[in-house]
């Protein structure tokens, strides 16, 4: 309001001071007016929560019974054993002869040779296993045990098979899973490729290398054993140990024998020697200071290997051990140690006792899988092995070629026979077939030996 327009008579500016003071009376009045009329409104409820309140306070003054019905805790189920490969294969092979010779129900000689909570896993394997035809590469056989989580077969190989040690100290597994070969590149450059040192601005020197291939070809080996009928009906349960052990320790037999051979490969049938075409000198004789000359020679022809062997017949160890020079077990100690001069050393029976092996591991490659087995008590075979003596199969070298093959129109003009020709069904027999596929390949040959050794003297 402007001072032209201000009221300058008192009686005036009081009354309108008056009004004022008034109207915000009223105001004040109709907002206690609203307020009062909520709290009556909440009175009316109280006797109706107080009520409330009283019969929750009698309700729970009451006593309560409560019934608990609790299902007894679980039990813990046993914990199942893992079986081995080989005991399980022994098994399935063992219920499948039973079954053929007798008409034993599979379950009960399952359940004879696993007993107890513990083998439920392996009972289960085990059955399913032998339900079928047993075949490594057909489901409901070997292919179940090759999936199952269970270790390779060669682990249940003998201690002193040179495939297993070989394997167990690190040679190359590679997997073929139904492949017929596997081709593996390699490095064809050798030690010719080399970087260089620079200094500042210098140029960088250019390098040529060469990349080529190996190839890793499926092979196998096989053999058939015959049982007489009454030995499957009195064995059970140890026929399943006795099969196993006899069919491993003939596979160990073969592998081995052909691993440390220098062989040449037959194409199409089996690998070769890994010692075919390896560096070899004769021993240096039997004293202390010879056997350091063949030591050296091995030594130095592991030059940059990145995971080198030695390869000996315990009994070689054994007089290496012996070894005395100037009243001091000369080798006994490292050889406890399981090497000497820092390289380990596999103890192999099959290592043949006049020659002492090195190779790198590292450039090995090794396959292998489970076996295919099956049994017939109908076929009718040619008894003859592939040995040395006629009347044999193959060229008495353990292997056997087509050409080589004796069928039963053969038996009668095989060289040194007429061979034998028996029928199960006629024997009242049964026929187990084992097939072992495995074979092996060098990435570059990296190994050596010394022949004609004879450290007894």
């Amino acid at each position: 309001m402007s001072e032209a327009t201000q009221i300058k008579s008192d009686a005036v500016r009081r009354k309108l001071d008056d009004a004022k003071d008034n109207a915000k009376a009223a105001k004040l009045y109709d907002v206690f007016e609203a307020e009062l009329n909520d709290a009556l409104e909440v009175r009316k409820t109280v006797p109706q929560l107080l009520g409330r309140i009283d019969a929750l306070e009698k309700a729970l003054a009451r006593p309560v019974n409560l019934n608990a019905n609790l299902k007894a805790p679980a039990q813990p189920k046993a914990v199942q054993k893992l079986p081995t490969i080989g005991k399980l294969f022994g098994a399935a092979m063992a219920a499948e002869f039973k079954r053929r010779t007798d008409q034993t129900p599979v379950a009960k000689t399952i359940a004879q040779i696993f007993e107890g909570d513990d083998n439920r896993l392996a009972r289960t394997w085990a059955t399913k296993a032998a339900s079928n035809s047993a075949n490594g590469l057909v489901s409901g056989w070997a292919a179940e045990l090759n999936n199952s989580g269970l270790g390779p077969l060669w682990q249940e190989m003998p201690d002193q098979s040179v495939l297993r040690l070989l394997l167990e100290a690190g040679a190359r597994e590679p997997d073929l899973d139904g492949l017929s070969g596997l081709t593996v590149p390699v490095d064809g450059t050798g030690d010719t490729m080399q970087a260089a040192w620079l200094a500042e601005n210098a140029t960088i020197p250019v390098t040529e290398g060469s990349i080529g291939a190996t190839t890793l070809n499926r092979r196998k080996l096989g053999l058939i054993a015959t049982f007489s009928t009454e030995l499957a009906k009195t064995s059970s349960p140890n026929i399943a140990d006795v099969v196993t052990r006899g069919a491993l320790e003939a596979i160990s037999a073969g592998v081995d024998s052909k691993l440390m051979s220098t062989d040449t490969a037959i194409a199409g049938v089996a690998p070769y020697g890994l010692f075919n075409g390896a560096p070899t000198q004769a021993s240096a004789g039997s004293t202390v200071a010879n056997i350091m000359t063949d030591l050296k020679y091995l030594l130095r022809m592991m030059t940059k290997a990145r995971r080198p062997v030695l390869l000996i017949n315990p009994i070689n160890a054994a007089f290496l051990s012996m070894m005395i020079d100037s009243g001091v077990y000369v080798f006994r100690d490292m050889l406890a140690k399981g090497n000497l001069f820092g390289l380990p050393v596999l103890q192999s029976h099959a290592v043949p006792e006049t020659g002492l092996y090195a190779l790198d591991l590292d450039r090995l490659y090794i396959w292998s899988e489970a076996p295919e087995i099956d049994f017939s008590d109908g076929a009718t075979l040619v008894m003859l092995d592939a040995g040395a003596a006629d009347p044999k199969m193959g060229a008495g070298d353990g292997t056997v070629t087509a050409a080589e093959s004796v069928n039963v129109s053969d038996a009668a003009t095989v060289t040194g026979g007429p061979a034998e020709v028996r029928s199960m069904f006629q024997t009242y027999g049964q026929a187990m077939r084992f097939i072992q596929p495995v074979t092996w390949h060098w990435i570059d040959l990296k190994a050596a030996w010394v022949s004609a050794v004879d450290y007894s003297s």
